[in-house]
């Protein structure tokens, strides 16, 4: 009686999670390609911090940093942060956006972007892996209740 209600549990909650593996990892691969352009043709530029708004949270507040864009206009990226004593109001900050989309930013160097794309890579590939597993363990589920007297 254990086995067929373990294997039952087994054999709807192995697609279940292999669905939304399957999800994830589409969502989690589209982020990964606006890292890759960002790798590819980011534009590495310094941005100023003009404002720090404390949040109701304690200890955090929303950064406001403008910067230039390759065409010289101004843009701003807005960020929730944690609040120390780093944050100096018209600082500069390092700061990668993409050429043509200034919506696509990410602060710190290129270096930071090459990193953050082989975690989105790793992300993405680990998701791969568990929706297998969960449709394994779900087909396997299935089968062993097949075979069950």
């Amino acid at each position: 009686m254990v086995v067929i209600v373990v294997l039952s549990l087994f054999a709807i909650a192995g697609p279940v999670a292999c669905v939304f593996g399957l999800v994830l990892t589409r969502v989690l691969s589209a982020e990964r390609k606006q890292m890759r352009e960002l790798a590819d043709s980011g534009v590495e530029t310094q941005a100023e911090l003009v404002s720090l708004v404390p949040t109701s949270t304690p200890g955090s507040v929303n950064t406001l940093y403008e910067f230039r864009t390759g065409d010289g206009e101004r843009a701003t990226h807005s960020r929730y942060e944690i609040a120390g004593p780093g944050f100096v109001l018209g600082d500069p900050y390092p700061l990668v956006h993409h050429p043509s989309d200034t919506k696509l930013v990410v602060m710190g160097t290129m270096a930071n972007v090459r990193k953050e794309l082989r975690s989105r890579a790793r992300t993405v590939r680990r998701m791969r892996i568990f929706s297998l597993c969960s449709f394994l363990a779900g087909a396997l589920a299935f089968t062993g209740i097949q075979f069950l007297p």
